[in-house]
């Protein structure tokens, strides 16, 4: 009996110890793949910046654009007015598309929390899938 209940207290201590290295190896794998996505992360970030510089260039013109269009309306005759015209609302149809690109682009570098809040969730479900795969229990495609 005493033989039985060592074996079973022994037992008991081995697959307590095998879950235990299985938990910490997952862990490890979790961190090891949040760490890869923090990286993703702050690269993505660091994209965000040359871009929002591009965008007040381009805006920057726009305005030059804008100011030497004012010089030639009052330069040119009256059958140039319609094209001007033309010009003068094509370009504040652009300038009204830049900065609506500009505040999204400020949105998504204002707001990091929300871009990995997204990825966190992505890999969570990467995560998830993977497991279920592991276990055997994968669902028949439909």
């Amino acid at each position: 009996m005493a033989k039985t209940l060592k074996d079973l207290v022994l037992a008991l201590l081995n697959a307590t110890l095998i879950l235990l290295a299985l938990c910490l190896f997952l862990a490890w794998m979790v961190f090891d793949r949040a760490n890869q996505v923090a990286d993703t992360f702050a690269d993505a970030v660091q994209v965000v910046t040359p871009l929002r510089t591009e965008m007040q260039e381009i805006v920057a013109q726009l305005e030059g654009l804008r100011g030497d269009l004012d010089a030639l309306d009052k330069d040119t005759s009256v059958e140039n007015v319609r094209q001007l015209t033309e010009i003068r609302s094509e370009l504040a149809a652009l300038n009204t598309q830049l900065n609506e690109v500009r505040t999204r682009i400020d949105d998504l570098s204002d707001k990091p929390s929300q871009l990995l809040d997204q990825t966190i969730t992505a890999t969570a479900d990467a995560v998830a899938v993977r497991l279920t795969a592991l276990r055997g229990c994968v669902p028949t495609p439909s």
